[in-house]
């Protein structure tokens, strides 16, 4: 007997039916009714078994949220998902999962902000616990890239640059010099690694920089 084929998810199963009593002359019908009793025979399973990934602006406040798949467990409500964990545990310091339904399971941004600049990636394991005792359980895998945004200025290897321009310089000419630019971040998707000055003599000196 599979009480999660006769009464699949449900908190009580019951079946009824009626035994019939003879001879014919002691004839009688017996109502029995059976209450089927659950066993905690089933891990909580995520359907789609590929990785999880998902894209998280380092600007995030915390409280935004990620919709996250949900587990099934085909025991009754009782034996089913009671939480879902995130691992390893120091990863809590900065995501946490939030279940507000059967399927409704998120992601959430909590404690400091995320800066790319010092981590830029975090594979997670999301487990799916049952009310067994000892508890079940199911796990899915998240990858979570954090997502550059241009909040950090560029910074110059010095603070004083020196050139030289000639008295006898005619106009138009042209003393280039090379600056580069420090960045100590992960990402460089809105970074110009280096800049070059130049400078132009004309009637007076103005500096065109060109990425």
């Amino acid at each position: 007997m599979d009480r999660d084929e006769l009464c699949a998810r449900q908190e009580t199963c019951q079946l009824e039916f009626d035994v019939v009593v003879g001879p014919a002359d002691l004839f009688n019908i017996i109502s029995i009714n059976v209450t089927v009793r659950d066993v905690n025979d089933h891990h909580p399973q995520f359907v789609d078994t590929e990785p999880l990934n998902l894209t998280v602006a380092e600007s995030a406040l915390p409280g935004t949220q990620f919709q996250l798949p949900a587990a099934v467990d085909l025991d009754s409500p009782s034996l089913g998902v009671t939480r879902y964990e995130l691992f390893p545990t120091t990863v809590r310091a900065v995501f946490t999962v939030q279940w507000q339904g059967v399927n409704d399971v998120r992601l959430v941004v909590v404690g400091t902000q995320l800066d790319r600049e010092t981590r830029d990636r975090y594979d997670v394991t999301l487990t799916a616990f049952d009310g067994g005792n000892p508890p079940l359980n199911g796990s899915t895998s998240v990858h979570i890239v954090i997502d550059d945004v241009n909040d950090n200025a560029p910074v110059f290897e010095r603070t004083v640059y020196t050139t030289h321009v000639y008295e006898n310089d005619t106009a138009g000419t042209l003393q280039l010099h090379y600056i580069k630019t420090l960045y100590s971040g992960l990402g460089k998707s809105n970074f110009k690694d280096h800049y070059t000055v130049r400078l132009t003599v004309p009637r007076f000196i103005s500096l065109r920089c060109r990425y």
